[in-house]
C-alpha cells in the first residue's frame, strides 16, 4: 500500500495503517475499579439488576447493594463478589437463602418478591451498623429489616409487622409471623407511599437507626424498638439521610419536586434545629439522589440533572467540608456512560457511599432509560492490604491493541491492559510474518518486558509505545501483546 508515495508496512491481526490521536480526556478523580467488570447486567453472582441503594462497612471494607431483584449483593472493597441473599436466590425455593458463598463457580438468581421474614421487595435503602448488621428499608412493604453479617434475618420494624401480636417489631427468635407494615403516623409506623424512591435511612456511630418519615425523622434502637423522633419544620418526606460521625448531626434532603440549587439540611438530632443549610449550586434543574459522610465528617452529595437538561449536563458528585465549603466538584468522571450503560446516554447516579480508607463508591444506572442497568464505580486509594488482605488473584486483561504509526520499515504499537490491581504487571510484544500462536515470532522487549504501572488499580491503562524497526516493506506482520503479573498470566 502506498502512503504519500512511500511503501508502508502492513501490520495484520489488529491492523492500523494511519496514526491517530484521541482528544485529551477530561480531568477526573482517580478511578480505582468498577464492578461488575464485564458490564453484563443480570441476576447471576456478581452482577447487578435494577440497583437501588449502596452502603459500606468500615470494619471490613465490604460494599452492599440493594437490588430491585429483591436481594442484597455483597462485595469486598476490591469489588470481588462475596454473596447475595434473599428468598430463593440460590435455587428458587420459597425460603430465605444465601448464594455464592463457598460455591465454585458461584451461582445466584433473582429473589422472590414478598413480605415474609427475610423476604424483600425492592430494598431501596441500605445502612450498615457499627457491629456489621445490615438494615434494609423496603418502601413497598413499609418496614425496615435487620440482617446479620451472614445475611440471616434477625428482625423487622414498622407498623404492625408482627402479625401474631400486632406489635411494631417482629423478631426471628419470637417464632411469630412477620409481614408487611401498616401505613400510619404513629410511633414506629411509616407513611411513605409505595412509589417513592429514596433511601430514607442511616445509622449513627452509637447504633441509632434514623428513618425519614413525613414531617419527622424517627429514631430506633438496634433491637427495632422506637426511641424517639426528630421533628421537622416541613410536612414532607426527609430523604437521603446521612449522619456526621463526629458531631452526630443529621444531613438530609426533602423529597419534593426538583428545584434549582436544592439545599441539603444539617440538623441537630436532639432538637431538630437547622445547624446549616447547604445550597447545591449545580446547574441546571435537577435532584439530589444520594448523601454520604466519611470518617472526617466530609459530606458527599449526588446531583442528577433531569428532563430536557439531561443530555446537556452531567451528573456529579460534590464533596463538602464540615463547614459547608465545596472541596471537590467533579462532573468529568461521569460525563461518559460506563460500558455497562446504554451507549449515547449519560449515566444517572443513584447512590454514594464511602469507607474508612478514603474511597468513594458511586452507584450508576441509566435510570430514566433502563433502570435495570447498573454498576458501581470506585474512586480513591486501594484498600490497605495489611487490614483487608491482598487483591484477588487474577491475570491482567488485554482489552485492546493497535498501531499508532507505521512507516516503510518501522511501526509503533500500543495496547490497553487492565493490571487487575497488580502493580508488577509487565508486558511485551510478539510479532512476525505468521500468526504468533503458530510460534516463531520475535519479541520486543525481552520478557517480562516493560512495567505497566506503579498504581494499584483495576482499570484499563494505555501502554507506552513499543517501537519496531528493521521491518520489511510491503509485508504483512502479525502481532500480539503478552502480559503477566503476580496475579496470573501470561495472557495474550
Amino acid at each position: 500500500m502506498r502512503v504519500g508515495g512511500a511503501i508502508s508496512v502492513v501490520v495484520a491481526c489488529c491492523v492500523v495503517l494511519i496514526s491517530s490521536s484521541a482528544p485529551a480526556a477530561a480531568q477526573a478523580p482517580a478511578k480505582l475499579t468498577r464492578f461488575p467488570e464485564d458490564g453484563v447486567v443480570g441476576t447471576e453472582a456478581g452482577h447487578l439488576e435494577f440497583p437501588l441503594a449502596i452502603a459500606t462497612n468500615n470494619a471490613n471494607g465490604h460494599v452492599y447493594v440493594g437490588e430491585g431483584g429483591n436481594r442484597i449483593s455483597e462485595f469486598t472493597g476490591w469489588g470481588e463478589f462475596v454473596k447475595a441473599w434473599g428468598w430463593g436466590v440460590r435455587d428458587g425455593s420459597p425460603e430465605p437463602q444465601v448464594c455464592g458463598e463457598g460455591e465454585s463457580p458461584p451461582h445466584c438468581q433473582e429473589g422472590l418478591e414478598g413480605s415474609a421474614a427475610g423476604q424483600m421487595s425492592a430494598p431501596n435503602g441500605i445502612a450498615i451498623a457499627p457491629d456489621g448488621s445490615i438494615y434494609a428499608l423496603e418502601r413497598p412493604n413499609r418496614r425496615v429489616q435487620k440482617f446479620s453479617p451472614a445475611g440471616e434475618f434477625e428482625l423487622m420494624f414498622g407498623g404492625d409487622v408482627d402479625k401474631t401480636s400486632n406489635a411494631n417489631v417482629c423478631t426471628a427468635a419470637s417464632g411469630h409471623e412477620c409481614g408487611i407494615g401498616v401505613e400510619g403516623n404513629g410511633n414506629g409506623e411509616f407513611g411513605w407511599a409505595s412509589s417513592e424512591i429514596s433511601s430514607f435511612i442511616a445509622v449513627a456511630s452509637d447504633g441509632t437507626v434514623y428513618v425519614g418519615d413525613i414531617g419527622r425523622i424517627q429514631e430506633f434502637n438496634s433491637d427495632g424498638t422506637f426511641k424517639g423522633a426528630v421533628p421537622l419544620s416541613k410536612s414532607v418526606f426527609p430523604a437521603n439521610l446521612a449522619v456526621d460521625p463526629i458531631s452526630g448531626d443529621i444531613y438530609f434532603t426533602y423529597l419534593s419536586s426538583p428545584v434549582f440549587n436544592p439545599p441539603v439540611y444539617r440538623i441537630d438530632p436532639d432538637t431538630g434545629a437547622v445547624v446549616d443549610e447547604i445550597p447545591v449550586k449545580a446547574p441546571p434543574k435537577g435532584e439530589l439522589d444520594g448523601l454520604a459522610t466519611d470518617s472526617h465528617g466530609d459530606l458527599f452529595v449526588i446531583f442528577d440533572p433531569i428532563g430536557a437538561a439531561k443530555p446537556e449536563a452531567e451528573p456529579r458528585v460534590m464533596e463538602y467540608g464540615p463547614s459547608g465549603e465545596v472541596i471537590i466538584d467533579y462532573p468529568e468522571a461521569f460525563a461518559a456512560p460506563p460500558t455497562a450503560l446504554l451507549e449515547g446516554e449519560a449515566a444517572s447516579l443513584r447512590g454514594v457511599a464511602t469507607n474508612a480508607f478514603g474511597d468513594v463508591y458511586v452507584l450508576e444506572t441509566n435510570f430514566l432509560v433502563n433502570p435495570f442497568i447498573g454498576a458501581v464505580s470506585v474512586y480513591g486509594p486501594p484498600p490497605p492490604q495489611d487490614k483487608y488482605g491482598p487483591p484477588p488473584a487474577k491475570a491482567p486483561a488485554i482489552t485492546d491493541q493497535f498501531a499508532t504509526s507505521a512507516g516503510t520499515t518501522t511501526a509503533t504499537l500500543k495496547a490497553k491492559i487492565n493490571p487487575g490491581f497488580w502493580a508488577d504487571t509487565a508486558y511485551y510484544l510478539e510479532y512476525g510474518t505468521a500468526p504468533c500462536f503458530e510460534g516463531g515470532c520475535a519479541v520486543a522487549p525481552t520478557p517480562p518486558g516493560h512495567t505497566l504501572t506503579d498504581q494499584v488499580v483495576n482499570v484499563p491503562l494505555t501502554t507506552e509505545g513499543i517501537n519496531l524497526t528493521g521491518l520489511t516493506p510491503a509485508t504483512t506482520y502479525h502481532y500480539r501483546f503478552v502480559a503477566q503479573s503476580s496475579g496470573g498470566g501470561p495472557v495474550q
